[in-house]
C-alpha cells in the first residue's frame, strides 16, 4: 500500500514535471517554430492529455483523473511506437510518452486501490469520447 506521503509526492511530481513538458514544448511550438496555439494543440495531442492528467491531479477528482487514462495511453503508447530516438527533441517526447504511460498506469492502480470502479468507469467513457474527438481535430490538415 503507498502511503500518503508517497502518493502526494508522485501526484506532484507528475504535476511539475508536465507543467515543466508544457512550459517547453509551447515555447518551442510558439517561439521557435512560430505557430497558433490552435496548431500547437493540434498537433501535439500529448500536451491535451497532459493537460486533463493536471486537471485531475490538482482537483483530486477520480473522474477526471480517469478522464485522462484513456488519452494518455492512446497518444503516450502512439507517440512511443511512432517517434525515434534521433535528435533532443524525439528523445524529449519519447521521455514524455513514457512518463504519459506511467502515470495512466498509476492512475489506474490507485483507482483500483480506491474501488473507484464507477469513477473510473465514466472517466474511461468521456476519455475514449475525447480521444475520438481529438484523433479527429488532429487527422485534419493544419496550414503551417
Amino acid at each position: 500500500m503507498i502511503s500518503l506521503k508517497i502518493k502526494n509526492f508522485i501526484e506532484r511530481f507528475y504535476i511539475g514535471i508536465y507543467t515543466l513538458i508544457i512550459l517547453f514544448n509551447g515555447y518551442y511550438f510558439l517561439t521557435i517554430l512560430e505557430k497558433s496555439v490552435f496548431e500547437w494543440l493540434t498537433t501535439n495531442l500529448c500536451v491535451a492529455a497532459s493537460l486533463i492528467a493536471i486537471i485531475g491531479f490538482l482537483s483530486k477528482n477520480r473522474t477526471i483523473s480517469n478522464t485522462a487514462v484513456p488519452l494518455l495511453l492512446t497518444f503516450g503508447i502512439g507517440g512511443f511506437l511512432l517517434m525515434g530516438w534521433d535528435n533532443f527533441m524525439r528523445i524529449y517526447s519519447q521521455l514524455h510518452h513514457i512518463l504519459m504511460i506511467l502515470n495512466a498506469l498509476y492512475i489506474l492502480i490507485e483507482s483500483f486501490k480506491a474501488k473507484a470502479i464507477d469513477e473510473m468507469q465514466i472517466g474511461s467513457a468521456i476519455g475514449v469520447i475525447l480521444v475520438l474527438i481529438l484523433v479527429d481535430i488532429g487527422s485534419k490538415p493544419v496550414s503551417f
